[in-house]
């Protein structure tokens, strides 16, 4: 006996919409077990940032060094995003900063914020978020 399976465009669509809403869900549960912490660093003025000692064809490469400490440690080293959030600076001169993140552990985390040759920084503000994995 042969069969004719026939499948229409309205069983792909509605496949694809239990899908997508089963994704999502995933999605959603997946995020509401997820640990995030969350803060705002004021890195200051570059003039009392200290040289990197780095060996750059940067001239005067100075840094803000910044360590932070999660108010609960994690399981394991989370992903941590870092952001610009304010920034003042001399408008007489090029503009050049750095956000770095240095090293991250599943209690804390070392970031810098930097710039170079004759920049002027007159108050610069990061913003961060670590999520687990």
């Amino acid at each position: 006996r042969n069969s004719l399976i026939q499948i229409t465009r309205t069983d792909i669509t509605d496949k694809m919409d239990s899908f997508m809403k089963g994704l999502v869900l995933l999605c959603l549960v997946s995020l509401s077990a997820a640990v995030i912490q969350d803060g705002i660093v004021a890195c200051g003025a570059d003039s009392s940032w200290k040289p990197t000692g780095a060996k750059t064809s940067r001239a005067v490469e100075r840094q803000s060094a910044n360590s932070i400490q999660f108010k609960k440690a994690y399981k394991r080293a989370p992903k941590v995003i870092l952001s610009v959030i304010q920034l003042d600076s001399e408008q007489s001169q090029n503009l050049r900063y750095e956000i770095r993140l240095n090293s991250v552990a599943n209690t804390g985390f070392k970031f810098s914020c930097v710039t170079w040759h004759y920049t002027k920084i007159y108050s610069l503000t990061v913003r961060w978020v670590s999520v687990d994995e």
